[in-house]
């Protein structure tokens, strides 16, 4: 069987909904790009702070800030989140703000320096992996 990137920082709950994990376990992580998966690894070591993606599995109310199904409502149909390129994370003790401030300081070295997207002016972070042609990280309002 071919093996997939696992995350050191992430169990794949935190990585997909309750339904998709059901469905596929820790096969779910086939749907990611593994760029994403080695950033948010990363990202964890980097800050050395826990980040939160979804919480669904302990309780919390996340369940849709990784993978999303074709059948989620939540953000639009064509989202890079459906097509395992995306995350929504917060890093705790740190605001949104100030984590993206430091990833846009520090976007060419690693492990900020394949970050494609980020959203800006919201209460998470949110890194993406689209294909884009831009110099640095793209940055937009949802």
């Amino acid at each position: 069987m071919r093996e997939f990137y696992k995350p050191k920082h992430f169990l794949t709950r935190e990585l997909v909904d309750k339904e998709t994990f059901a469905t596929f376990g820790e096969s779910a992580l086939m749907f990611f790009d593994v760029r994403l998966l080695k950033t948010i690894d990363g990202i964890r070591e980097h800050f050395n702070k826990p980040i939160t993606i979804n919480n669904w599995h302990v309780g919390g109310p996340y369940d849709s800030r990784g993978l999303r199904r074709p059948a989620d409502k939540t953000g639009a149909d064509y989202s890079q989140h459906r097509f395992g390129r995306a995350v929504d994370f917060n890093v705790r003790e740190m605001s949104a703000d100030e984590v993206r401030k430091y990833i846009i300081a520090h976007q060419n070295e690693f492990p900020f320096n394949e970050i494609c997207a980020m959203e800006l002016d919201v209460s998470w972070v949110h890194i993406d992996f689209r294909n884009i042609s831009h110099n640095g990280i793209y940055l937009f309002k949802g």
